[in-house]
């Protein structure tokens, strides 16, 4: 009797425990979510998934989740331009553009240099560009191509250069597709702080105008743009240092530079500081040598100076240098100085082969003797010595050419980028960029020194040998494509040329044969040194002009070429592509900054059983919500009956409720399903019935063991 006793209480006492926790459970799920699923959190764009697979593993579904589709069981979905867009930026930022790669590490620094105060700022002009490119970028790729770059672009998960490489790459193609650049980086230049850049026709000498900017690559696109507020008001300042700075060197600064580093390099990373320093209102130049400090001077103040545009190199002593017989050494030797009133850059192109030359630099270097090459960058102020065997009756003519550099227009010309350069490791390069500068153009000229020998017992004296003069030719061609069907009136061209024996010449198209589409004439017996070949008047009303040049059959910047004995011959072509003019310029339309859409999003068919508790909805401001007034059926499912209506039993206010899409993707509430609810309160009243017999058959069973 006592056995069955024990038993009987113990089963009394589990149905007791299991009533209370049935009813504990049904009670909860009366302040939940509706059986339905109705409350929803607010839909955005999922986030990208990081992972390092190439095929992550879809997250499982939750409530209110659609369930994850099967591989192979439905397509996936196109992904839109936008949302592309908004996932290369955060793949920028979180990835590329990020503190860890602006500063480094202990392990591995970075280069906090390179972006300054305004980091935050250049990361908010690049996404701009980023969103307005990418509808380009879509359909210049296609659909499908999209398609597959956002799943790479996904699987980029790692700070690492193989991921931040790979980013970048993606963001060049889009930034291509679209983004328009007038202008690209031409010449050498390694080092220095400015850049030439040109568009085919014009060409400009520039400088950054954001510190910390100063090495753009070759090769890159600019776009022609207004100078930001801050460059126009100190507009007079720059255009001063533009002007005196190098290369135009307008006023002859060039003769007070006297640092170790070479002039073409010195003189422009020394420029770009004074242009900096003026943006920064600085009160006095961060470099104190004496180039930095009159350049600086002469930028910042009223200071006259005398202005010098054009610029002939002549040799100092004037006339034939002398060469000197030395009877110790058996050796004729004698010397001359390169004289210029501003900068200009010399090349020998012509070496006298039976005697030795070589040149020493102006300032620190002027006691090295370096041997004078058709490669050697001569200066005015470098001294050219020349030395020949005691045995030579005579010695052959020195000729050089040179360029300097005048500007071109009254405006200060501002010019900008997107482009974004990786280096690997935590070394990045510039997200934006903007340059200044004048459009200039290059002045040629050429010097030719002859050679007379004196001073040795019993040699008559000779006539200086005089250089050829008649030695090179010149073939000009000049191509007209497109849709112009007439020669512009007035169309001329002209030879320019700094050699004393060359006069400046101006031709028609009269001077040219023309043989299947091309003009071209012939000039033979030209003196060697440096030609320039341009044109006037070749603009046609109604129609657009684009002029690109070409030196011997590879283009070219400029018709110029310079000849030497070596290369006694060039030709020099100008092709004109006019196209109609269609209308006014469209300016491309403002694209504001990308904002994720909210999207609906389906929820999970209800089922009954025990709910879960209620997620946290996050506060949605108000807003003016549209309901469209039919809703197309979901991809594989019949259209969905009316959606249901109910009362709210705290407000007494009737909801529609749409047990498929959520109201305009916001929080809903109300009752889902009528029987789930009359199931749920059938459960509870059971439970509560059988509580209260466990409970009073376990307090006769306990009563009864007393006994």
């Amino acid at each position: 009797m006592k056995k069955r006793n024990r038993a009987l209480s113990i089963l009394l006492a589990l149905s007791l425990c299991l009533s209370l926790f049935s009813i504990a459970a049904l009670a909860d799920g009366e302040d939940g979510p509706p059986a339905g699923g109705a409350v929803q959190e607010e839909a955005l764009p999922p986030a990208p998934v990081e992972t390092e697979a190439e095929n992550p593993p879809a997250p499982e579904a939750g409530r209110g989740e659609l369930p994850a589709p099967i591989a192979g069981e439905e397509e996936r979905e196109d992904v839109a331009s936008d949302v592309f867009a908004a996932t290369l930026v955060e793949k920028l930022k979180n990835h590329v553009l990020t503190e860890v790669n602006h500063t480094g590490t202990a392990a591995k620094p970075g280069k906090p240099g390179a972006f300054d105060q305004n980091f935050a700022v250049y990361i908010d002009r690049l996404e701009e560009v980023i969103r307005a490119c990418a509808a380009a970028y879509a359909e210049e790729v296609g659909q499908e191509t999209l398609n597959e770059r956002y799943a790479e672009l996904n699987s980029y998960s790692k700070i690492n250069s193989t991921h931040d490489q790979a980013i970048i790459s993606l963001l060049s193609e889009v930034l291509a597709a679209g983004v328009t650049y007038t202008h690209t980086v031409t010449g050498e230049g390694l080092g220095t702080g400015g850049r030439p850049i040109s568009d085919g026709s014009e060409s400009f000498y520039t400088y950054c105008s954001e510190a910390g900017y100063a090495y753009p690559r070759m090769g890159l696109g600019y776009r022609s743009a207004e100078p930001a507020a801050e460059i126009s008001s100190r507009a007079a300042r720059l255009v001063r240092a533009l002007e005196a700075g190098y290369p135009l060197d307008a006023y002859g600064l060039s003769a007070r530079y006297d640092e170790m580093i070479a002039p073409k390099t010195g003189m422009g990373l020394n420029t770009q500081q004074v242009i900096w320093d003026i943006l920064a209102d600085r009160s006095a130049p961060t470099y104190t040598d004496a180039y930095s400090q009159a350049l600086f001077n002469y930028a910042t103040t009223d200071q006259v100076l005398k202005r010098v545009d054009a610029v002939t190199v002549t040799a100092q002593p004037e006339g034939p240098a002398v060469l000197t017989y030395d009877e110790a050494e058996d050796r004729f030797t004698g010397s001359f100085t390169l004289s210029a009133g501003k900068y200009a850059e010399i090349t020998a192109v012509r070496i006298p082969e039976n005697a030795e030359v070589t040149y020493r630099l102006p300032g620190p270097w002027s006691e090295t003797q370096i041997p004078l090459t058709g490669a050697s960058s001569l200066l005015p102020g470098c001294v050219i010595t020349v030395a020949a065997d005691g045995a030579v009756e005579r010695v052959s003519g020195l000729s050089f050419s040179y360029v300097s550099y005048r500007r071109v227009g009254e405006e200060l010309t501002g010019f900008l980028n997107y482009d974004v350069v990786y280096d690997g490791g935590h070394e990045v390069g510039k997200p934006y960029q903007t340059m200044i500068g004048f459009g200039m153009e290059a002045v040629m000229g050429a010097l030719d020194v002859s050679f007379t020998l004196a001073g040795k017992p019993g040699q008559e004296p000779e006539e200086p040998e005089q250089p050829e003069t008649a030695a090179g030719t010149l073939t000009l061609e000049k191509v007209i494509v497109g849709a112009a069907t007439t020669v512009p009136d007035g169309l001329t061209f002209t030879l320019e040329s700094g050699n004393g024996s060359f006069e400046t010449r101006t031709l028609t198209l009269a001077d040219f044969a023309q043989a299947d589409g091309v003009y071209a004439c012939t000039l033979e017996k030209l003196p060697l040194g440096a030609y320039t070949f341009t044109e006037q008047n070749a603009g046609l009303a109604n129609y657009n002009l684009a002029v690109t040049f070409a030196v011997g059959g590879e283009g070219a910047d400029r018709a110029a070429a310079v000849l030497t004995e070596e290369h006694s011959s060039a030709v020099l072509r100008i092709t004109n592509t006019y196209t109609e003019v269609s209308g006014p310029e469209e300016v491309p339309p403002y694209v504001p900054p990308y904002r994720p859409p909210v999207t609906p999003v389906e929820p999970e068919k209800p089922t009954p059983g025990p709910a879960e508790p209620p997620a946290e909805v996050p506060e949605t401001p108000e807003a003016e919500i549209e309901i469209p007034e039919e809703r197309p059926p979901l991809a594989d499912r019949p259209e969905q009956p009316p959606e249901p209506v109910h009362p709210d039993e705290s407000t007494g206010e009737t909801i529609i409720v749409d047990e498929a899409v959520p109201l305009g993707g916001l929080p809903q509430t109300g009752t889902a399903d009528a029987g789930a609810v009359a199931f749920r309160d059938g459960l509870m009243i059971f439970f509560v019935i059988l509580s209260a017999f466990s409970l009073a058959g376990l307090t006769v069973c306990i009563a009864t063991r007393k006994r």
